[in-house]
């Protein structure tokens, strides 16, 4: 599809990709191993998770010189939206590692959760075209997201979402203590929208679709990672 050209058509395309996560855990904790200032805690719980996704592509051109049957001043305005979500629940076990030397403290901690995903992608694309003279008409269906594999898509699976962490801390005094982490999460089976783009095309809006009808919706899945770095400071009573 052509979007601009230097002697006869204005164009722009705007790639929107946003991407947001989350997780809640609820668990409950019990000494494993202790023997001096090293100890062992086991824990089991239940995890929430869930991940949202957007990716939107928005392209504008202008004829500023007629070619053929159309006119100067002729626009198109094509719009494709792959709009995700992934929810998890699932329970959890994991295993935290503590070791004291004098004012310092060092922490390992592996978690496993074990469950369900949900994932939902919806798509939708559209297409407007303007002739001078002769107003707009809407046609249903993009670039990427045509009538082929628009709506709304859904699979469940499961999932594993395993988290590794290891953490530092320093004892300020007896009741307060300063901290600096770092995490490493991952989430297999997330059904994102990059992962659902098609990019063989069997036909361009208004057109009919064709035979092989391309677009496709093709239900993919990946594993999710996301990594951070955390500090805190806490107060014993």
């Amino acid at each position: 599809m052509l979007v601009a050209h230097p002697d006869f058509l204005d164009g722009s395309v705007n790639v929107l990709v946003e991407t947001g996560w989350q997780t809640v855990e609820v668990a409950y904790r019990q000494a494993l191993w202790r023997q001096c200032e090293r100890r062992a805690d086991w824990l089991v719980g239940y995890r929430y998770a869930s991940l949202d996704d957007r990716f939107e592509v928005s392209q504008a051109s202008r004829y500023t010189v007629a070619q053929g049957q159309i006119l100067a001043g002729s626009t198109k305005d094509v719009f494709d939206s792959f709009a995700g979500r992934n929810e998890f629940h699932g329970g959890e076990l994991g295993m935290i590692y503590q070791d004291a030397r004098g004012r310092w403290t060092g922490e390992l901690m592996l978690k496993i959760a074990l469950g369900g995903t949900r994932g939902q992608v919806d798509v939708h694309g559209s297409t407007v075209t303007t002739v001078p003279g002769a107003g707009s008409a809407t046609f249903d269906g993009g670039l990427l997201a045509q009538t082929t594999n628009a709506g709304q898509h859904v699979q469940d699976g499961f999932a594993v979402l395993p988290e590794l962490g290891v953490k530092l801390g320093y004892a300020i005094t007896p009741q307060l203590q300063l901290s600096v982490g770092y995490g490493l999460f991952a989430w297999t089976r997330v059904m994102r929208p990059l992962d659902q783009v098609d990019l063989s095309m069997s036909q361009l809006p208004p057109e009919p679709p064709t035979a092989a009808r391309h677009p496709q919706f093709p239900f993919s899945t990946s594993t999710f990672w996301a990594q951070g770095l955390q500090f805190g400071l806490a107060y014993d009573f």
